[in-house]
């Protein structure tokens, strides 16, 4: 079996697994958030120009809704830019905790990119979104009988006016194909965002098939890094739900509050989710550090010539997993928890300042 160097690299890249979202990456090649940037602001400037020809800009502007959506345009690019790259230096900081050859470690790397960025996933999350979202602009705009109840109940809600009364009258359905091609651009990054998120916690579980080295210290070391994109990830999702919270909510109560702690919860579980996976590893470590100990001792106790490695190496097992503490067993800390508890208070932070703003 082959020994894994201690600053292992994985032998390939980024532009070794390319996807369509790679062109508007390519508009600033030395930085994603740039290229994110000028997207996002072009979606919102197109809506702009279309609605201009058809006569209503100023309807067009008082929309927070559209401004939101080129918002998490540019928010999902960014992420999914300086992720692709995070994503593989990650698994390359993990190869040294698997007592696998680098062959085995290599093809579940390659399988996980070619999951994460897939066209096919990314598609059918796409398509559901777009059929909420254009379900939804068309029922508000053309609320035909079956769905008024639905309407009716949701303006007891603290919901804001999401399309203004501006929206209706003339030229409504130019304003139904302007406002819904910019809903399903924006659904585009989103999707792949969404997708490779949950894909990637999903491909978490085939770590656990992988045999670990006994040294649980460099696990917890090494672990850190994939630990800390999660956390980012999860702050991702937070910035996200606090802005949909704005343009949503008109003021922040129970109801308000509950729909988007829950929304925002998906942060948490983005985090904790890996969390286990890496726990239920370092628990493997420790009992391969204590088999280990277990037949060094079989060993020196059947044997008359006694040897100072084994000796050592005895010692330095037992103490380490005699001296064990449940901190030990997990990868973050609480730094981390409470990074998360401020991010959830991101998420209703918006709508709360909305409520109180005169």
């Amino acid at each position: 079996m082959s020994k894994p160097p201690s600053d292992y690299e994985v032998p390939f890249g980024p532009e070794d697994f390319p996807f369509f979202l790679d062109h508007i990456y390519r508009l600033v090649p030395s930085s994603p958030l740039w290229s994110s940037l000028i997207v996002g602001l072009s979606v919102y400037l197109l809506g702009l120009l279309a609605s201009l020809a058809a006569g209503f800009p100023e309807v067009f502007i008082d929309t927070p809704l559209l401004r939101h959506v080129a918002f998490s345009t540019f928010l999902a690019l960014a992420a999914i830019g300086y992720a692709k790259q995070e994503i593989i230096d990650s698994l390359g900081a993990m190869r040294p905790c698997f007592a696998v050859d680098d062959e085995v470690f290599v093809t579940y790397v390659r399988k996980c990119m070619l999951a994460l960025f897939s066209r096919r996933g990314p598609l059918v999350v796409w398509a559901a979104l777009s059929v909420v979202a254009v379900w939804g602009t068309t029922s508000a705009l053309y609320p035909y009988p079956l769905i008024r109840p639905i309407l009716s109940f949701l303006s007891t809600l603290p919901f804001n006016e999401i399309l203004g009364t501006g929206w209706f009258g003339e030229t409504r359905v130019v304003k139904v194909l302007v406002i819904d091609s910019i809903l399903l651009v924006g659904a585009v990054p989103l999707s792949v965002g969404l997708w490779g998120g949950f894909k990637c916690v999903a491909l978490l579980a085939e770590l656990l098939a992988m045999p670990v080295i006994p040294m649980p210290g460099v696990l917890l070391a090494l672990l850190r890094r994939p630990t800390d994109l999660f956390l980012k990830v999860s702050f991702a999702w937070f910035l996200l739900t606090a802005s949909s919270g704005v343009v949503l909510f008109e003021r922040l109560d129970a109801i308000s509050g509950a729909i988007l702690l829950t929304i925002g919860s998906v942060g948490l579980v983005l985090f904790f989710l890996p969390q286990f996976a890496f726990h239920v590893l370092v628990i493997r470590s420790y009992h391969g550090l204590a088999h280990l100990a277990a037949c060094e001792y079989v060993r020196l106790a059947g044997s008359s010539a006694e040897s100072a490695r084994s000796i050592r190496l005895l010692e330095y097992c037992t103490e380490t997993s005699e001296n064990v503490k449940p901190k030990d067993l997990w990868v973050f800390d609480v730094s981390d928890v409470v990074l998360l508890f401020l991010g959830q208070m991101v998420s209703v932070a918006g709508t709360l300042w909305a409520s109180v703003r005169p």
